[in-house]
C-alpha cells in the first residue's frame, strides 16, 4: 500500500456533488491500484459527514445509507480497492510540536502514514508545508 488518505480527500470521493469530487476520482482511479486506505477515524468521519445536514446541504444521510456508500467506495476496483489502515498508540513527541487543538487529529494523521511507510493524500496546506516528505496532494 502507498497512499493514505485525509478526510478532506475521502469525503470529495464519496459525494459526486462535491466539488473535489472529479480531481479526487480521476487522482484515485489513476493511482489507487498502488494501494490506499484511510484510518478508522477518516472512515467514521465521511460517514459523520455523510449524515450532516450541514456538509450534505441540507439533505443529510441516513446511517445505513452512508455506511453503505463508504464501505462501497473501499471496495471499488476501479480506485483498487481501499483497506482501514489501524493507527498504534500516540507518539507524544509528535503531538506536544502541535500549535493548536485543530492539528492533533491531523499529527494523527501524518504519524500513521510514518508508521506504515504510507504518503498521506491531503490538500492541508499546513500538513503539506509542515511534513513534506510525508504529504502530498491528489495531483
Amino acid at each position: 500500500m502507498k497512499w493514505l488518505l485525509d478526510n478532506n480527500i475521502f469525503f470529495p470521493l464519496l459525494t459526486a456533488s462535491h466539488a473535489g469530487h472529479q480531481t479526487v476520482h480521476a487522482w484515485l482511479a489513476r493511482e489507487g491500484h498502488a494501494g490506499w486506505g484511510v484510518t478508522v477515524e477518516t472512515y467514521l468521519g465521511g460517514i459523520r459527514k455523510l449524515m450532516n445536514p450541514a456538509t450534505m446541504n441540507g439533505t443529510p444521510m441516513r446511517a445505513r445509507e452512508a455506511v453503505k456508500i463508504a464501505s462501497t467506495t473501499l471496495a471499488e476496483k476501479q480506485y483498487g480497492r481501499g483497506q482501514i489502515v489501524i493507527g498504534g498508540k500516540p507518539d507524544n513527541a509528535l503531538y506536544e510540536t502541535a500549535q493548536g487543538h485543530k492539528q492533533i487529529m491531523d499529527f494523527y494523521l501524518v504519524q500513521v502514514a510514518r508508521d506504515n511507510a504510507l504518503r498521506l493524500v491531503t490538500r492541508d496546506n499546513a500538513l503539506l508545508s509542515s511534513f513534506p516528505k510525508i504529504a502530498t496532494p491528489p495531483i
